[in-house]
């Protein structure tokens, strides 16, 4: 966002968990997660252009029969809704 704070997905050391949606200063600090749910992986995230939100790419650990869902994260408040059920690789449009 802007050079100021970076989203990324990863595996979270010592949680049985598929990767995780979290954020940090560009300069590595002030890491924390947006994400803990373990019964989904959460990967891709994409800035919106305002640097209000993330879209990122949510599936369940365990079905790999259900497709991928695109999700809508608020940074400000860490509220997320679904915004697509059956979606991959999810970006933003000019």
């Amino acid at each position: 966002s802007e050079g100021d704070w970076l989203a990324f997905s990863r595996k979270m050391t010592g949680v049985r968990m598929g990767p995780q949606l979290g954020m940090m200063r560009s300069d590595g600090t002030e890491a924390f997660p947006l994400t803990m749910t373990a019964a989904y992986t959460h990967t891709l995230p994409v800035w919106s252009p305002d640097d209000r939100y993330l879209v990122f790419q949510r599936s369940p650990v365990e079905d790999f029969t259900t497709p991928p869902e695109i999700w809508l994260l608020d940074v400000s408040n860490g509220q997320s809704q679904q915004v697509v059920s059956s979606g991959i690789q999810p970006t933003w449009l000019p």
